[in-house]
């Protein structure tokens, strides 16, 4: 994420978990409880610091002590600047340090299951191109129109059908393994040179391959293209071993052009 600031990475960092937990990753209790303050904290507003303040004043309740009753003090004065020029600045540079912190803290947690995570995502995405992999080979990929089509055994029709809605689920498990990758801590750009390299085994990494795979508009879409390139297979890459391709050796010559005089 390009100039980030503290708060965007920590909102970033708490989505892209969420959305690993909702696939069937887990977090440990650790990032839990740090989750747990952290909204405890985002939860105490300026109303919040002065009423209860003035409950103290105002009702029977238990008496705090004087430590207890200068911190309740403190807060609902600095709760009470917040909407002037001066407390707005506080607030910001408070925040900002809490916010990185907190990220900080949370990534850390999480740390520790980012690998088993992504190696969940993996499998999920593995089994998403499969069944992909299974339906565009059984429908003979690109080669046939839907006129020629409709001679073919119910099978190969179903699967033909299918192909559509199974890319979908593909680029849906992509996003996923992509989102556990970079909780992971590796750089993932959302663009068809770390994609494919995430995506797919392949020995034809040439630039201009790539690209022509990743945005055909053909029936089977990229899955189908990069499938149709020989020996290539879709299969999640191994995190330890993951090189996006424009961090790889540039495969294509340079063209040079001579000057005339």
């Amino acid at each position: 994420m390009l100039f980030a600031t503290p708060d965007l990475m920590l909102i970033d960092h708490l989505r892209n978990v969420d959305t690993i937990v909702a696939a069937g990753g887990h977090i440990p209790d650790a990032w839990q409880r740090i989750r747990s303050r952290y909204e405890r904290v985002e939860s105490f507003t300026a109303d919040s610091a002065i009423a209860r303040l003035t409950s103290v004043i105002t009702t029977d309740i238990d008496e705090p002590d004087d430590l207890e009753l200068g911190t309740l003090i403190q807060h609902a004065r600095n709760a009470a600047m917040l909407g002037t020029p001066v407390g707005a600045d506080v607030q910001g540079s408070y925040q900002n340090h809490v916010y990185a912190a907190t990220h900080s803290a949370l990534a850390a947690a999480y740390g520790t299951v980012a690998v088993e995570n992504y190696d969940a995502m993996a499998k999920r995405y593995d089994k998403a191109a499969d069944t992909f992999t299974k339906a565009w080979r059984l429908s003979h990929g690109n080669a046939l129109d839907p006129a020629q089509i409709v001679a073919e055994p119910k099978a190969v029709q179903q699967a033909w059908l299918e192909v559509p809605a199974l890319a979908l689920e593909v680029d849906a498990a992509l996003a996923l393994l992509a989102t556990a990758a970079r909780l992971a801590g590796h750089e993932v750009k959302g663009n068809a040179e770390h994609l494919v390299t995430l995506a797919a085994e392949t020995a034809w990494m040439r630039l201009v391959h790539v690209d022509a795979a990743w945005n055909t508009n053909a029936r089977g879409g990229r899955w189908g293209a990069i499938l149709d390139r020989k020996d290539t297979k879709l299969r999640a890459a191994r995190l330890s071993k993951w090189e996006p391709f424009d961090d790889k050796p540039q495969l294509m010559k340079p063209v040079t052009f001579a000057l005339s005089n």
